[in-house]
Order: C-alpha cells, then sequence, then structure tokens
C-alpha cells in the first residue's frame, strides 16, 4: 500500500518524488510491495506457497490480553487448512516481531518482520536468526524470497532515522543459517522489493534523499538487480521511473506499475513492460486511475494491480496491459497487504489483514478462503 502520497515517475529520469509510505511485504513467486499487518491484528497476515499444491498462511489470534501467532498448511491448493502445532509462535515476544511468512521447500521456511525466525521442520518448531543490522528501532527484514536452493532478504538498516536506511541484501542456504552480505546490492531507502519466477530473481531498493530542515524524504530513483542463482547479483540499467513496484512474469518478462500524480485518493498508474529481463523497457499502459497504488503481482498469463485509499480492491489485465478489469473489491479501505501469483492461473492476496481470498482463474475471480478454526472459535 503505497500510502495516499505523490510518488513520481517518469521516463526521461529521475524526478523527485516525495517517499511512499513503508511498504508491506512482497508475496512468492510473483511480489507485492507496500505497509505489512499492524502488530496485534487478528486474522490471516501473510500467506506463502512453495507449489500449487502446498501453502501456509500465517494467522494472528488473541491468547488471552496477549497476541499469539499460528500457522496453518494446505497441502490441496487451499481446500483444507490444518494448524501446525508450534509452542514457539504461542509466544507473544514472536508475535511483535514478524508480519510475514516464506517457506522454500516443506521443511525450510521464515517468519520476519523486525526480527527474523528460521524453521527447519516444516514449521514445528522456530529458532532466532542473527542477521547483520537488525536490532535497531526501525531496522526490520523488508523483504524475503527464496531462489535456487539460497533465501535472499532485504535488510532495512534503520541507520537513518529520517528514510530508514540504508537497505542491504544478505543470502543464505536454505538449510543452514549462515546469512551474507551480497556487495553491491543495496541502496539509500528505507525498504525493498524482491520478485522470483522462472528461477530468476529480482530486487529493488528506492534511492532517497534528506534535505532536514522539517522537509519531506525525496525518493530520488529506483535501483533494480538480477540474480540468476540467488548468491550474486548484477544491477540492471535505470528503470522508467522514479518510484515503482516491479512484478517478474517469467525469467524474461518482468513488469513495473509505476506511481504517478495523485488526487483524492486516485492516482496515475503507468505500466512498463521488459521482455529481456529489465535491460529495456516499452511503456505499455496504464492501470485504472481510481485508487492508489499498493502492490503488483503477475504471472505468464495475468499482471495484477491492488490498489487502496478509501477503498481497496485488485485490477487484473489478461492481454499484457492493454485492458484492465476491476476484478475484486476489498473489505475494508485499509487495503490489500500481500498478493501474489502462484501459478499461470492460481494467486492469493490478504485483504485487510482479515481475509484470504484465492483466485483460480488467473485474477479474473476471488473467492474467500475458509480456514481451520481456531480454539473457541465455531
Amino acid at each position: 500500500m503505497l500510502a495516499s502520497a505523490l510518488i513520481g515517475c517518469g521516463r526521461t529520469g529521475p524526478a523527485a518524488a516525495t517517499r511512499p509510505a513503508i511498504p508491506h511485504p512482497s508475496a512468492s513467486p510473483a511480489r507485492h510491495v507496500p505497509r505489512g499487518p499492524a502488530r496485534g491484528q487478528a486474522g490471516p497476515l501473510s500467506a506463502t506457497f512453495v507449489s500449487a499444491s502446498d501453502g501456509w498462511v500465517l494467522v494472528g489470534i488473541r491468547c488471552g490480553r496477549a497476541f499469539c501467532l499460528r500457522l496453518q498448511h494446505t497441502t490441496d491448493g487451499g481446500g483444507r487448512w490444518t494448524v501446525v502445532p508450534s509452542p514457539q509462535l504461542a509466544s507473544p515476544a514472536i508475535a511483535g516481531q514478524v508480519r510475514a511468512v516464506r517457506f522454500a521447500d516443506p521443511k525450510d521456511g521464515w517468519l520476519y518482520g523486525s526480527g527474523l525466525f528460521a524453521t527447519h521442520d516444516g514449521g514445528r518448531s522456530w529458532h532466532p536468526v542473527a542477521l547483520p543490522g537488525l536490532g535497531r528501532p526501525l531496522a526490520e527484514v523488508a523483504a524475503l524470497a527464496a531462489l535456487d536452493g539460497v533465501v535472499d532478504a532485504i535488510v532495512v538498516k534503520g541507520r537513518n532515522s529520517n528514510t530508514g536506511g540504508p537497505a542491504r541484501l544478505y543470502v543464505s542456504d536454505i538449510t543452514r543459517d549462515d546469512w551474507r552480505l551480497v556487495a553491491g546490492a543495496g541502496g539509500s531507502g528505507g525498504w525493498g522489493t524482491l520478485s522470483v519466477a522462472g528461477g530468476v530473481g529480482y530486487a529493488s531498493v528506492p534511492r532517497e534523499s534528506f534535505a532536514g530542515g522539517g522537509g519531506p524524504v525525496v525518493v530520488t530513483g529506483l535501483a533494480l538487480f538480477r540474480s540468476f542463482d540467488g548468491r550474486s547479483w548484477v544491477r540492471l540499467p535505470a528503470p522508467p521511473c522514479v518510484t515503482g513496484i516491479p512484478a517478474a512474469a517469467t525469467s524474461t518478462v518482468l513488469y513495473l506499475v509505476c506511481g504517478g500524480g495523485a488526487a483524492a485518493g486516485s492516482q496515475d498508474k503507468p505500466v512498463y513492460r521488459s521482455d529481456n529481463g529489465g535491460d529495456t523497457w516499452l511503456p505499455v499502459t496504464s492501470a485504472p486511475f481510481g485508487g492508489d497504488l499498493d502492490g503488483a503481482a503477475a504471472s505468464q498469463d495475468t499482471l495484477l494491480v491492488s490498489w487502496g485509499g478509501g477503498a481497496a480492491g485488485i485490477y487484473a489485465s489478461l492481454d499484457n496491459g492493454e485492458h484492465w478489469v476491476t476484478a475484486y473489491a476489498g473489505q475494508s479501505p485499509m487495503g490489500i497487504t500481500e498478493m501474489g501469483m502462484i501459478t499461470a492461473a492460481r494467486g492469493y492476496a490478504i485483504d485487510s489483514r482479515s481475509l484470504l481470498v484465492m483466485t483460480r482463474d488467473a485474477g479474473r475471480h476471488w473467492a474467500v478462503v475458509r480456514l481451520a478454526a481456531e480454539p473457541g472459535r465455531a
């Protein structure tokens, strides 16, 4: 949810723009940006799938006067869910440090936010993981994704009290917690995204500056990086807009949904497409003006753009952005906190931190998913 902020986008170069709100986590394998769920929120917080059938959802629950977490697992694509018992997730201390979940395979997964926790037994047990930069008041894991046997994380260091940055990229083997810095991958901004499709990863980090004197944080550009193995990353040429959300559709097809001029809960959303993995870009069209740019996800069959600001929902295009329909109207103006495509036709979204919704027809239609009942609930 890039909240109601003016964020610039232009084809000719990086004009200054005011900074969007802290984005919520991205989804896997096709990514979504903006801000994460609020601490202490009951209901679905985040979801992750490693195949069309195998997935997990992280649920916030009340435990007395405190707030705890519970993990649910599906092996049939979201038709039925079972609770994964874990004594660590019953701890309010962990709940206060977590906003999202990602799995690389049926055993190896991570919970992240201001802290980082790992499991190597399918979510039954979790342990804290040391990652350089975490622990400061503004520091957090902004995005996390698995690629080719490793897991990558964008860590916002929180050293700059105005921007929250800088942001740096770290990598670890999925079966071992041996995080190390990826040289040259990062930026000055206080957020970032990761998008993976077809075995290729894309990372984005904004360039931000702060002049002081009560002025705004200014976004001056967007740094994009690409990796074929998750271990080494190369910087791509400057993208066509200052602030945008990349969404990988295939290993080579990459979309960039930009944030343009905004007015009264609506915003221009120019869309660009690259057919060579971000080396060059061509304008496609614009997603509908209604709503503020919230997130983006893609597959080879669809491009999704979520929006918020006074209302919330998902726009879908099934012809490379030429035409758009309002495929889903959200249940709350708080927006879509997470969204991703699992296969060419299947995808999911977290609606306002209270509903998990899924599509099985490339985003044309969405349905609320019924999770396993929590103790004490019908």
